[in-house]
């Protein structure tokens, strides 16, 4: 299968050869034809008779090699499938032990616990038959009277024992049956009885209690009579009859301490069966007679079966029976109370089980017939009315329960629970929404249907911090535990509203009136302005009456509190500063464990209230601050709910166009604390509903406010689903109906759609190779400046020699604009880095550039030009980075001044309208990218004479008609941009003024360069130009035409002084740093006297700036239109002269390549030595010198020899290696003259910077006033410049 791409290059090739025209390469050279494969090169050689038995055997091949992959790939996929049930095996397997393991744990653990409850058990059956026996043995060995002497007697003492009896606890067993040893209380004995009958223990404490009961009574012979009366006196006012039905009985709920308290008395000995058994019978009789209908006091019959069923009725807990009888443990049975009294106990306990029972079933059927009912109507009618909720919820908590207290009382009398009929549910009631049961699957989170947004928004909302188990409870003891203000809101509110909701709805479709005046039924609401003040005072006299209350203390405590309100103030400033979720939970705690008092509660209140309304970002953090805070200080939601009513209120009360800030505030306060349930919904949906009654003005921004904090809240609540539903149908239609502006159109809109967003496909994602994600991924998403190397690593191992992956990595490198803008610069750096190992990448990429800001010109949208700005900024980090010359950036800002530019006012065209100004940002971005760099040699005076071309352009564009100072002035962030490039790049230019001044600059420009073509072009050629500009200035176009490409067609005349501007490379790259120093030297510009003195070579600047070399005077060529090829002999005469030169070039370069041969010395010791005589020493005359001495060296054997002979002059040996020995010394003489002339240059260059320093004016430091002056407002109009600061940096 083809790719698209590949496709596209067929297509186009395809044309290419219809024109007639040979395919070219990108670099525009013709591509070279394809060369053609083996079996090409086989099938042409061998004829046309053996093409159908060569195409058989090709057939066959590959059927067999299609075989051989079916074959494979069939391998392969058992092979896997093999892999995956042998590793699903192993999971369950290993799923298996482990489950196996943890039962073997859990057994472990249950049988140890067994084993422990066994051991207890009969460790309490020791202990309680060791104290039963004593004390029923207590009468035959009391102390007699001189015992008690030697005990002390004081009042004092025994009074405070008897006041410790009465608060009783098991912590102070030991401590009281010590200090009981020492006192005699023979005439405190009642007291005594009487303490610990009426002390509030718990069940906790009993035991403490009978040991000291057992220790009094040991001792003393009528504590039990005493105690047993006491008892009696106690009993009968824990039960009362009701005053309305005297058969029905109430009991305190201390009576199942008292039960339990007098059924151990009577197991430990200290009553007889026939002293206790009337009083508890009497109990647990009245307790049966009043259950036996609604079962209220089954709580009473739980806790007395618990503790005391297995000594009175013999009853063992069935949990308790199976885990001994699983493990083979023996639970030791109670012997005190003989079997009698045993059977009756347990009979009576199971004929109340089987009318328990029997209510169960009965209240679990009338709750079925309930919910049935009320889902019908919930079909039906949309709603349930207040009553029938309340009365379905307070049904569904009576019956759970029920069950709850039935379960516990069948396991401890060893009974079955009834069965229960289970839900039966229609196909219609499967179908509809269980708003009755709404925390029935709230295990997965669901977006579509959930409260929420998304998982951090609910945790943010619903995982709270728990001061209580964070903070001693000593801290918030005295602050008292209520519900939650959601919680405690009436049923009567519910039902208001709903009457409400429906009286809007008939009052609605009976007017014909957008709005009307709406006033609330509150009495709160109606009160003035100075009641509220009165009542705001009355509350400040109360703090301040509470604080010199709290202040009437020691002197000592006076530091204190005024460390306390240096910490609260602390506190407060820092508050505005907890912008996350652990800043606010630590302020929470910090406020719980060191200021929590009721006057530093009411101060963060009123801090709370008084955000700034600028700062909306701190609502939710304050709304959670208060919802943590509200397990141990729930008055502080109260008193901010309270508050923020009061202000919405006031709000809706003044119906003035004015602080619409503070009323944004106030109702988003409140949407974010019903969030937090610290604002009832009820009262929340009737501040909706009074917004909704004058839906008009500022009243539109609350309710669109209110709606976008809380809307989906309250719409995906259960419990305000279909009131919130009708508020935003009613909404929707006053929309309808109402003649409102766009900007409250669109807002309304916006907060219903939020509210109730509607069901949208989900875009389709668009399925890629995991090749192609992979490089998506290092480029769009891990590229940053700390990972270019690692990315340029693993971009160099991706296999280029696939075409697919090759074409698809460099297609990412050049869509710059999926990418951070400030991470364009990583991606011409990892380019520049893969061109030294893929020298195509560069070529593809900088083409792929050029076309799409060539092409984001000729379509002109605006959507994109976010895109042709990044392209612009790619484009000019490319040439930071050495990959495009600087004639490419200069080709390119030409052509965003001239391509499809009319310099004429009348002249439209649709490339560049009148308003259309986004060119020039596109050359401010390019000169910001890589306009520094020419700041040096030619390339600077290039954008010298660019920056005139530019400043007419922009004042062209500011003098159009369309940009009225009045109506519709230039915009101001595009000056900015134009003076903020400028100033960068050139700081000590001169802007024009106006666009007279830059239209003159220019023809200046123009006709110095005329003159200096003048001097330097023939005639002919000086003609030609001027009839060119002549043409051009007739077609009314007297500035620079657009550039010419090969693609347009049409015939306009392409010289121009855009491309006289264009300076050889090869020249620029001869100059001092140009190109060395791109992408580290920072942006150097020239001082005065450097301009002045550039200045004095006015001519030498004028004809290199037009891109001309003196040298070359005649290789210049005009052109006109587009270069169109014509055979003739001179291309092919230029052709071969081409080729020749080519091969010389070729052939010398071989040569150079060669290493010269250089002489060889004579070793010193192979020389002949000749004895030095007078006669040697002298010069030989002119005649004698017509050779050269040669020595040749020969080796015979492992001996070098030498042969001495002697060449003429005139030979070719000896000429050539004269003229080869000139040839260096000149070679060393130019060198060296080359050296000397760079060193005498530096030099030149060090005292000219000397002299430039010296003449530089000196710069004095004038010291600054230290003093900081009054500020004195400024008076009339603003100064603009100094407001917006138009020298100021500009980013994009």
């Amino acid at each position: 299968m083809m790719t698209k791409d590949e496709k596209v290059q067929k297509g186009d090739a395809a044309e290419t050869q219809k024109e007639g025209k040979k395919p070219t390469s990108s670099n525009g050279k013709e591509a070279k034809p394809a060369a053609k494969s083996g079996e090409e090169r086989k099938r042409t050689l061998s004829g046309p008779g053996k093409s159908d038995q060569e195409k058989r055997r090709i057939n066959e091949e590959e059927r067999k090699k299609r075989e051989d992959d079916k074959l494979k790939k069939e391998e392969e996929k058992s092979r896997m499938e093999e892999e995956a049930k042998i590793e699903e095996e192993r999971k369950k397997i290993e799923e298996q032990k482990r489950l196996e393991e943890e039962a073997r744990m859990q057994a472990a653990e249950e049988k140890k616990n067994a084993e422990d409850m066994s051991k207890e058990a009969l460790e309490r059956k020791e202990t309680k038959m060791k104290v039963r026996s004593k004390n029923v043995a207590a009468a035959a060995t009391r102390p007699d009277e001189d015992f008690f002497v030697k005990k002390d007697s004081s009042l004092k003492k025994n009074t405070a024992f008897v006041k410790k009896l009465k608060m009783l606890t098991d912590v102070q067993r030991e401590s009281l049956a010590k200090e009981f040893e020492g006192l005699n209380l023979t005439k405190y004995i009642s007291e005594a009885a009487t303490s610990i009958v009426e002390s509030k223990i718990k069940m906790a404490d009993i035991p403490c209690a009978i040991h000291l009961a057992s220790l009094i009574h040991q001792r003393y012979e009528e504590f039990a009579p005493q105690l047993l009366e006491s008892i009696q006196r106690t009993m009968p006012l824990l039960m009362k009859k009701d005053e309305k039905d005297k058969t029905h009985v109430t009991f305190d709920p201390r009576i199942k301490f008292e039960m339990r308290l007098l059924a151990e008395l009577i197991v430990h000995g200290i009553f007889t069966e026939k002293e206790g058994f009337p009083l508890l019978n009497n109990a647990l009789a009245a307790i049966l007679k009043s259950d036996r209908e609604k079962h209220n006091n089954l709580s009473i019959l739980i806790s007395f079966t618990k503790y005391c069923g297995e000594d009175f009725a013999g009853i063992i807990p069935r949990k308790n029976k199976l885990l001994a009888e699983k493990y083979e443990l023996v639970l030791p049975a109670s012997e005190v109370i003989s079997p009698q009294p045993k059977t009756a106990y347990r009979n009576l306990l199971k004929d109340h089980f089987g009318v328990l029972s029997r209510h169960v079933m009965d209240e679990h059927k009338m709750l079925k017939n309930l919910e049935r009912q009320s889902r019908k109507i919930l079909q039906t009618k949309g709603e349930l009315s207040t009553e029938r909720r309340r009365n379905l919820e307070d049904g569904q908590a009576a019956y759970q329960k029920l069950l709850i207290n039935t379960t516990t009382f069948a396991d401890l009398i060893d009974q079955d629970m009834p069965n229960l009929p289970k839900d039966e549910l229609d196909e219609d009631d499967l179908l509809t929404i269980d708003f009755l049961h709404p925390k029935k699957n709230m295990g997965d989170f669901d977006f579509e249907h959930s409260l929420w947004e998304d998982e951090d928004t609910r945790t943010f909302h619903e995982n709270l911090i728990d001061l209580r188990t964070m903070v001693p409870a000593i801290l918030f003891k005295n602050c008292a535990k209520t519900k939650t203000p959601e919680e405690t809101t009436s049923a009567e509110d519910m039902k208001k509203l709903e009457e409400d909701l429906k009286m809007m709805e008939i009052t609605e479709e009976s007017s014909s009136e957008a709005s009307k005046e709406a006033t609330l039924s509150e009495p709160e609401v109606e009160a003035p302005a100075e009641e509220e003040e009165q009542e705001e005072a009355v509350e400040e006299e109360e703090v301040v009456a509470e604080g010199e209350q709290e202040g009437e203390a020691e002197e000592g405590e006076v530091s204190s509190t005024t460390n306390i309100k240096v910490v609260l103030e602390t506190f407060l400033q820092k508050l505005p500063n907890c912008i996350n979720r652990d800043f606010i939970d630590k302020a929470a705690v910090e406020f719980c464990m060191n200021l929590n008092t009721k006057a530093n509660r009411k101060r963060l209140v009123q801090c709370l209230v008084d955000v700034p309304r600028q700062r909306l970002d701190l609502l939710p953090f304050y709304s959670r601050l208060v919802a943590t805070l509200h397990s141990c200080m729930p008055d502080i939601a109260a008193s901010l709910a309270d508050k923020l009513k009061l202000n919405f209120r006031y709000h809706l009360r003044k119906k003035d166009q004015m602080h619409i800030e503070s009323k944004i505030k106030t109702v988003r306060f409140i949407g974010e604390l019903t969030k937090f349930k610290m604002f009832p919904k009820v009262e929340a949906l009737q501040c909706l509903k009074s917004l909704l009654q004058d839906f008009r003005h500022h009243n539109i921004d609350m309710a669109c406010a209110m709606l976008e904090t809380c809307g989906r809240f309250l719409y995906r609540s259960s419990e305000s689903h279909l009131r919130i539903k009708i508020l935003l149908e009613m909404m929707m239609r006053k929309k309808a109906k109402m003649p409102l502006d766009d900007r409250h159109n669109t807002m309304i809109e916006n907060s219903f759609y939020y509210c109730n967003p509607p069901e949208v496909q989900k875009a389709e994602r668009k399925i890629r190779p995991p090749m192609h994600e992979y490089i998506r991924k290092l480029l769009f998403k891990d590229l940053s400046k700390v990972t270019v190397e690692r990315v340029l690593k693993q971009m160099r191992k991706l296999d280029w020699n696939n075409p697919q992956i090759a074409h698809y990595a460099m297609k990412c490198l050049s869509s710059v604009w999926h990418i951070k803008f400030s991470n364009i610069h990583c991606l011409a750096n990892l380019v520049a880095g893969l061109v030294g190992y893929y020298d195509n990448v560069g070529i593809f990429v900088v083409d792929a550039t050029l076309e799409d800001i060539r092409a984001g010109m000729e379509i002109n949208i605006p959507k994109y030009n976010q895109r042709r700005v990044s392209m612009v900024k790619y484009l000019g980090e490319l040439y930071n980075y050495r990959m495009v010359e600087s004639s490419v950036i200069f080709k390119v800002l030409y052509t965003f001044i001239r391509f499809g530019v009319s310099l004429t006012a009348s002249t439209l065209t649709p490339y560049d309208p009148p308003d259309h100004l986004f060119r020039i940002r596109l050359v401010c971005t390019l000169l910001d990218t890589c306009g520094h760099f020419f700041d040096r040699g030619n390339s600077k005076k290039r954008l010298d004479c660019f920056l005139i071309y530019f400043q007419q352009y922009y004042y062209f564009k500011k003098s159009l008609p369309v940009f009225d100072p009045q109506t519709r002035p230039f915009p101001l962030d595009c000056d900015n941009a134009v003076l903020d490039t400028i100033e960068c790049l050139r700081p000590k230019l001169k802007l024009y003024a106006s666009l007279e001044e830059a239209q003159q600059s220019v023809s200046d420009l123009e006709r110095d360069c005329f003159q200096k073509l003048t001097e330097k072009l023939s005639p002919e050629q000086l003609a030609m130009i001027q009839q060119k500009m002549n043409q051009s200035n007739a077609l009314g176009d007297p500035n620079l035409p657009p550039i010419i490409e090969g693609s347009e067609e049409d015939s306009r005349p392409s010289v121009s002084f855009s491309t006289m501007l264009e300076d050889d490379e090869d020249s620029d790259s001869m100059m001092d740093g140009d190109r060395d120093d791109r992408s580290s030297a920072p942006n150097s510009q020239l001082t005065g006297e450097e301009e002045t003195h550039n200045e004095m070579d006015d001519d030498d600047e004028a004809l290199d700036s037009v891109g001309l070399d003196t040298e070359d005077e005649d290789q210049v060529a005009v052109m006109k239109g587009t270069p169109k090829l014509i055979e003739c002999e001179e291309d092919d005469d230029f052709s071969s002269e081409y080729e020749k030169l080519m091969t010389e070039a070729y052939q010398r370069t071989i040569e150079t390549a060669k290493v010269p041969q250089l002489d060889i010395g004579v070793p010193v010791l192979l020389k002949p030595i000749q004895k030095m005589t007078f006669s040697s020493m002298q010069p030989l005359p002119e005649e004698a010198k017509s050779t050269m001495n040669f020595t040749l060296m020969t080796k015979k054997g492992n001996k070098q020899q030498l042969k001495e002979f002697e060449v003429p002059i005139e030979s070719t040996l000896v000429t050539n290696l004269k003229n080869r020995e000139e040839a260096e010394q000149a070679e060393k003489q130019r060198l060296k003259k080359l050296t000397l002339d760079i060193n005498e240059r530096q030099e030149e260059e060090d005292y000219q910077e000397m002299l430039a320093t010296l003449q530089r004016p000196a710069t004095t430091t004038i010291p600054r006033d230290t003093t900081k002056s009054k500020f004195h407002h400024p008076k009339g109009a603003p100064d603009v410049n100094q407001i917006f600061n138009a020298k100021g940096n500009r980013r994009w």
